[in-house]
């Protein structure tokens, strides 16, 4: 995919989709701005990050940038797939369109792997 689709991408999930401080440094990683280097503190905040990906997939190809932020970062993408598959599995992928609907499913798993992944990365 090329540097511009990609951006585009980005672009089009910024105005379409809900965002938080960590899907935001993301996407700005994976286009080579500057960003916050905020990352998921929770399930919920997973959950906007999971959807940057499905928007926009060229993300996934530049996790690589998105390590380079922080120590948070290089633990959290070195664990990726784990948390990913865990967040899937646990329902963290549609959180954000269950809660609108009231019916909240807590991801204990998963923010038990996030604390432990950013603890263990030294991440406050």
């Amino acid at each position: 995919m090329t540097n511009e689709m990609h951006a585009q991408h980005v672009l089009r999930w910024l105005l379409t989709e809900p965002v938080g401080s960590s899907s935001k440094a993301m996407a700005a990683a994976s286009i080579g701005m500057p960003s916050s280097g905020a990352h998921p503190h929770d399930p919920d905040d997973l959950s906007r990050c999971l959807r940057l990906l499905q928007c926009a997939p060229g993300v996934r190809d530049r996790m690589s940038m998105v390590a380079a932020m922080n120590p948070a970062w290089t633990a959290l993408v070195a664990r990726w797939g784990e948390i990913e598959t865990l967040a899937v599995h646990e329902g963290v992928d549609a959180w954000a369109v269950s809660r609108r609907r009231f019916e909240f499913k807590p991801a204990v798993r998963t923010y038990a792997l996030l604390k432990e992944v950013l603890t263990a990365g030294g991440a406050r």
